[in-house]
């Protein structure tokens, strides 16, 4: 059983990773459900964004669009909620992989077998990956049919786009939950860390472009890279892409390496 920590770190999970996509489903469903009927109402919903104050507007990443197929999946979906619980799930999973294990007791039996600690890392670092891939991948088959379906007319392949900048997203605080647990092995600690970060970065880049003072700091978020808007209309950003997987591998580098060298407390 602990020969594959890997396959048991996924079979630990796997009860929430079929909640969380059969939410995710369910959520898809509700939102692009309504499309039809905001489509029809589109004008009236326009002016009445048009009259929200810019710091509102900024708060649910600077536009609200009810018109085209792509604003819409951007408003009600990418700006906010989407890449929100897909981070959810990727700190409470990186928080607890390493950390929560540890406090339960539970990771002695690891530390006890011949296992370098290094390995043990990587492959609840990979279980972590995994995980949120496989969400990524139902959340974008979800999207790319009620799309069809409720003719929103947005191509899968620019959903996917903005659902890869999600995952990548969620990723990056998670990898970050994930190191913290791994340097200090603390849960709590890791969750509020992490949680804190994605709150200040999210804040910074919605509020940069209104805050002359803050321009300059934008490229300091993750969120900033992020351009959900950007991709459902004109695709991927290549740049933006390297920028949010160097973050996340950056970040799990350094939970291995600091995991490999710490004084583990079991």
């Amino acid at each position: 059983m602990l020969r594959n920590v890997f396959l048991k770190t996924l079979r630990d999970r796997r009860r929430g990773v079929i909640g969380w996509s059969l939410g995710l489903v369910a959520l898809v469903i509700f939102s692009l459900a309504l499309y039809p009927s905001v489509r029809d109402s589109a004008e009236d919903l326009t002016k009445l964004t048009e009259s929200l104050p810019e710091e509102i507007l900024a708060l649910v990443g600077g536009e609200i669009d009810f018109v085209t197929g792509a604003g819409f999946l951007n408003t009600r979906f990418f700006a906010f909620m989407g890449p929100l619980l897909l981070m959810v799930f990727t700190i409470g999973f990186g928080a607890r992989t390493i950390a929560g294990e540890e406090q339960e007791g539970t990771l002695e039996l690891l530390m006890a077998t011949p296992r370098p600690r290094r390995s043990i890392a990587a492959e609840k670092l990979a279980a972590l990956l995994v995980a949120v891939s496989v969400l990524g991948l139902v959340l974008w088959a979800a999207l790319a049919w009620g799309s069809e379906t409720w003719g929103v007319g947005v191509p899968a392949a620019r959903i996917g786009g903005a659902v890869l900048g999600s995952v990548l997203l969620a990723l990056t605080f998670g990898t970050l939950a994930f190191l913290v647990g791994s340097a200090t092995g603390r849960r709590a600690l890791a969750s509020i860390i992490a949680t804190v970060a994605a709150v200040v970065t999210y804040l910074l880049s919605a509020y940069s472009s209104l805050v002359e003072s803050l321009r300059p700091w934008r490229y300091a978020s993750p969120w900033y890279y992020y351009d959900s808007a950007g991709v459902l209309r004109e695709g991927l950003q290549p740049g933006n892409v390297l920028v949010l997987l160097g973050l996340v591998v950056l970040f799990s580098t350094v939970a291995i390496l600091s995991f490999d060298r710490r004084d583990v407390g079991v």
